[in-house]
């Protein structure tokens, strides 16, 4: 804890905050997840610390306010709520190393625990990622044949509206069996009313699938069996769904029913598109099959000139319609030893506009790499991001005039307070712990204000009152699971 503290010291002259934090549960636990309303704490005892950030232990559900825990599962990784009450973990897992380079990964069991449940609910058998809608009620993910990621390991897409589980048992909604990573893309509606999921054939010339899952009655509605279905799209309010099938056509249509409108890229080849708005779109295209890509903007209007040439990955958030929409986030190269992309932006509503670096090496894919404050007004990101360790070079920028501004380096965890642009980050993690110092930034010219030292992790409900949980491990007797109120 010694670098810890003399970086405390460094930046307590700051100020510290003046709201005391208090201990809701102790025993060294491991803060896994908060519910949305902030009755209910996940958390993990006996907890055994990755090379990721991540943890392993015995996970438990305790009442926010005080009460016994109930266990839910002796081996887990914890698990998520998002904005709503229902926890959805891995539990029984083992932890894998695999990939080049080698990523630990953990696998195991998929569990839906809500309050009026009391026990968990298996929902899957061996998985290792799931997509959770933004409420908490959904969550789309891939059950597994066998604990790998080998391009040719199979499994069932399925989804899981956690209302339809009761007496111990849920509806899984199956989209498809016996597909690989590669022949799948989804996307779940942010109220888990939708999902949409893509599967290509086993060759580029057989016929695909293009699947709308409505959750609330469990069907499942087969939009198209064109060739090579791909790319996934979704607007945030569930109301329109797209899709690229064929050579270079993009396919809508609306969730309530009705025949999809067909957009036709000049271009001969299209790989993959994202969503400006239901109406528009940004392509990858390409005028031969091993010619360099371009991004491009695809709508009723037509086909637009080349907005980036050899663009690899690109992204359009759907955080803020009409806000965040505007920004075209895209990848040139990646870095050779680690696989990361580089990270660059294109305004979108600016005739003229040009390109700007932001990071050399982020997060694959970029999607994951950018967070925007509520605003739609600021991102941050890491730099120099290690795959393996899963930290980076926290930067902070103004998306209109992305000049970035370093925070602090080797982080793992930041994240905007809900409703604010001030940055919540853990500074100059240990490597072994995981342990730094909880720190807020309240703008890029200010300076950081220490809230807490031996933080693990922490979290901000997005409902009130605002206050941040976290974990303390200083090695003192009262570490576990704390709570601090926000100004």
């Amino acid at each position: 804890m010694d670098r810890v503290l003399a970086i405390a010291l460094a930046v307590a002259a700051a100020g510290c905050s003046s709201s005391a934090p208090k201990e809701v549960f102790g025993d060294a636990a491991v803060l896994s997840a908060v519910s949305t309303d902030q009755k209910w704490l996940a958390l993990l005892t006996n907890a055994t610390h990755l090379a990721t950030g991540g943890h392993v232990g015995t996970l438990a559900v305790v009442p926010a306010g005080g009460g016994a825990p109930v266990t839910l599962d002796d081996r887990s990784s914890g698990g998520v709520f998002n904005r709503g009450t229902t926890l959805w973990y891995l539990g029984g897992v083992t932890v894998v190393s695999e990939g080049t380079p080698a990523v630990d990964h953990v696998y195991g069991a998929l569990y839906v625990w809500t309050p009026s449940l009391g026990a968990p609910i298996k929902v899957g058998d061996v998985v290792r990622d799931y997509s959770v809608s933004q409420d908490g009620t959904t969550a789309l993910f891939m059950d597994w044949a066998t604990a790998s990621d080998d391009a040719a390991n199979t499994g069932t897409l399925v989804a899981v509206h956690a209302p339809s589980c009761a007496a111990g048992a849920c509806s899984p909604v199956v989209f498809d069996h016996g597909v690989t990573a590669t022949q799948t893309a989804w996307r779940v509606a942010a109220d888990g009313k939708y999902v949409l999921a893509t599967v290509r054939g086993a060759t580029a010339t057989d016929a695909g699938k293009v699947l709308l899952g409505q959750m609330e009655s469990g069907q499942v509605q087969l939009l198209s069996s064109g060739v090579d279905a791909r790319a996934a799209m979704m607007s945030p309010d569930g109301a329109t769904v797209a899709w690229v099938e064929g050579a270079n056509e993009v396919h809508s249509a609306p969730t309530a029913g009705g025949a999809p409108t067909v957009l036709t890229a000049t271009s001969p080849i299209v790989d993959s598109a994202a969503m400006i708005d239901a109406a528009s779109f940004i392509v990858k295209a390409r005028e031969n099959p091993t010619g360099p890509p371009a991004l491009v903007r695809l709508s009723s209007a037509g086909q637009s000139p080349t907005l980036v040439p050899k663009g690899q990955q690109l992204f359009v958030s759907q955080a803020l319609p009409g806000v965040t929409d505007r920004w075209l986030f895209f990848a040139l190269a990646t870095v050779a030893t680690s696989g990361a992309p580089d990270l660059w932006v294109l305004d979108l509503a600016t005739p003229g506009a040009q390109p700007v670096a932001l990071a050399a090496a982020v997060d694959t894919p970029i999607g994951q790499a950018v967070a925007f404050s509520d605003d739609g007004s600021a991102i941050e990101f890491f730099d120099n991001f290690d795959p393996v360790t899963r930290r980076g070079d926290q930067y902070l920028a103004p998306i209109a005039m992305p000049a970035r501004t370093l925070v602090a380096t080797g982080v793992h965890n930041a994240a905007f307070i809900p409703g604010t642009t001030r940055l919540l980050y853990i500074a100059a993690p240990d490597p072994d712990t995981g342990a730094g110092v909880l720190t807020e930034l309240e703008s890029p010219t200010a300076l950081p204000e220490v809230q807490g030292v031996g933080v693990v992790n922490f979290a901000n409900p997005r409902q009130g009152p605002a206050h941040t949980w976290f974990t303390q491990h200083t090695g003192a007797p009262d570490d576990g699971v704390w709570v601090m109120p926000q100004p």
